[in-house]
């Protein structure tokens, strides 16, 4: 009977091992203590000094800036109203493709309150959507029961046309 509990006894202490290690690592993993903002609720906070931060915003025109051979990417991150603007340096790689001015980005890093400045780890670029509207907003759909979003006048259309196997003359 001694040695049945002895087993238990080891194995209840290995999974709560097993489980202190897991939780370590979760807490303590890149992007897990991030606080997600948009530029101006960055701005406007009086807590986010030096901390990770995520903002959600989009690349304010003219201010691009790309040194491929330090692989440096500076630029701003503003708000959808065009009111605050963040400075943001990403050092961590080459350029993402689909970047460019007034894209929808998502930026992961360290925030200096000091210099207005996101040190990036992470930047995510965001795919326009066929239902975006030409002011980068969403049309909603006067019609949808569910709130739902449907294409505006002013949004661009998706072109499908047929591929033909001939080749014209």
């Amino acid at each position: 009977m001694e040695r049945k509990w002895i087993k238990f006894v080891l194995a209840g202490t290995l999974l709560t091992a097993a489980a202190v290690v897991l939780s370590v690592v979760a807490f303590n993993s890149p992007g897990a203590n991030l606080i997600r903002f948009t530029p101006d609720q960055l701005l406007a906070d009086q807590d986010g000094a030096s901390a990770g931060v995520q903002v959600d915003g989009w690349v304010a025109e003219g201010t691009e800036q790309y040194d491929i051979d330090r692989q440096e990417l500076r630029f701003q991150v503003r708000d959808a109203e065009r009111t605050a603007y963040i400075d943001v340096v990403y050092r961590e790689g080459l350029k993402p493709d689909s970047f460019k001015e007034g894209q929808g980005v998502v930026v992961s890093g360290h925030y200096n309150r000091a210099s207005n400045t996101i040190e990036a780890s992470k930047l995510m670029t965001k795919c326009p959507s066929k239902y975006e509207a030409a002011d980068g907003g969403y049309a909603e759909s006067e019609g949808a029961a569910d709130g739902g979003y449907a294409e505006s006048e002013g949004a661009a259309k998706q072109v499908e046309e047929p591929l033909s196997s001939e080749s014209s003359p």
